[in-house]
């Protein structure tokens, strides 16, 4: 996804079984139901009949006694439930010297990545919502909730690829964003007397990152895979964290940023280098009662070297290698468990480079398993030392 924190979020405090799925139960981080066209309370109560108590606390405060004492009351049960309760526009209650407020949280602005860009993004929010033309104020009564949900869940999965429902007709975002939502943004920035040299800057900034065809998740994505197919996952992660936030220091927005991080950005200082940076982690595996036929088919399928060998609890046991296979004779009819390697020399995510180079020279082998609690977490080999210039 463009935009992961919806699905992440979403998928680590579902606490649906299989069985709630079946019944269209309702996860407890959601987009809404439909449109809010009567009191907030609304809200509220739907949260309390749908969704169990996940947190209690002993509440001594009687909220009406509060009120008749001209209170306001702090509805602490109320505000502990809600804080359980993760929809995308989240109405909060609070109080503040006896004065009760009521917010909605909208998390849904993304980030920058640059302080510039952010502004930006406030801008062109803070401007759609205050300069809404007056022959749209009654959308909600002419549209149908799911088409909002549907755009939402697109632009959060493709980005500016996305085509979006607007009101019944196709619109790619492109076209959506400057055609008709930066103008409408701009009338309502004036509306609320913003500065012209600040609204010509900031939706300026915003226009220019569409016109390009950038986001800040799109330029991740672009970065990290260009970076993880020549430095593997770990290295590339922080490659690219680091090019980002030297990045952020300078004055240019986004739209500014190169396409893909220079060289200089990709200099790890060498005390720093480490095997989990440039390990492979999409790795084959084979069970023991695996038999040497199909593991030997495997190997040349995929043209693999070294093939771990795990147990039903998911434990390293053995490896196997295409010059063991080569070198016996007549094993098609064995298990894989009887002729493995079970001596294994294995090292841990934090291993330097240069001893796990030393090790495997030490040892005239060419792979080095890499464990953690005793589970496989990915896999260094020779050619991997060779080809990016530490062996």
């Amino acid at each position: 996804w463009q935009e992961t924190r919806i699905a992440l979020f979403r998928q680590s405090l579902d606490s649906r079984t299989a069985f709630n799925h079946l019944r269209d139960k309702q996860a407890r981080v959601f987009f809404g139901n439909g449109w809010l066209d009567k009191s907030v309370s609304n809200l509220f109560k739907e949260n309390i009949a749908r969704f169990p108590l996940l947190v209690t606390k002993d509440i001594t405060e009687d909220s009406l006694e509060a009120m008749e004492r001209g209170e306001a009351p702090a509805l602490r049960a109320l505000r502990i439930h809600n804080g359980t309760v993760y929809n995308w526009n989240r109405p909060c209650y609070g109080r503040a010297d006896n004065i009760p407020h009521l917010r909605i949280e909208n998390r849904y602005v993304p980030a920058g990545p640059t302080t510039k860009d952010e502004i930006a993004n406030y801008a062109f929010w803070v401007g759609l919502m205050n300069g809404m033309p007056a022959d749209k104020e009654d959308f909600f009564q002419k549209e149908p909730f799911d088409y909002a949900k549907e755009n939402f869940y697109r632009a959060a999965m493709t980005g500016l690829q996305s085509v979006f429902n607007w009101f019944g007709k196709a619109f790619n975002a492109r076209d959506l964003i400057l055609d008709e939502l930066l103008p409408m943004a701009e009338a309502g920035l004036q509306k609320a007397e913003v500065a012209e040299e600040d609204i010509r800057e900031y939706l300026g900034v915003f226009e220019k990152r569409i016109q390009k065809g950038i986001t800040g998740a799109q330029w991740q994505l672009n970065n990290f895979r260009a970076l993880r197919k020549s430095y593997g996952q770990d290295a590339g992660l922080k490659i690219l964290t680091k090019g980002m936030y030297e990045l952020q220091q300078g004055t240019d927005a986004l739209h500014d940023w190169p396409d893909l991080l220079p060289q200089q950005y990709h200099r790890i200082p060498e005390a720093r280098h480490q095997v989990s940076q440039i390990m492979n982690t999409d790795l084959f595996t084979v069970t023991e009662e695996e038999s040497v036929d199909l593991v030997q088919s495997l190997m040349d399928w995929h043209s693999i070297r070294h093939l771990p060998v795990e147990n039903d609890a998911g434990d390293l046991v053995g490896l196997v290698t295409s010059r063991q296979l080569k070198e016996s004779d007549n094993l098609p009819e064995c298990c894989i468990g009887d002729i493995m390697i079970q001596e294994l020399i294995t090292i841990p995510r934090d291993c330097s480079i240069k001893e796990g180079v030393a090790m495997m020279k030490h040892h005239d082998i060419s792979c080095l398993p890499i464990i953690r609690d005793g589970k496989l977490t990915g896999m260094v080999t020779d050619t991997d030392f060779r080809s990016l210039g530490f062996w």
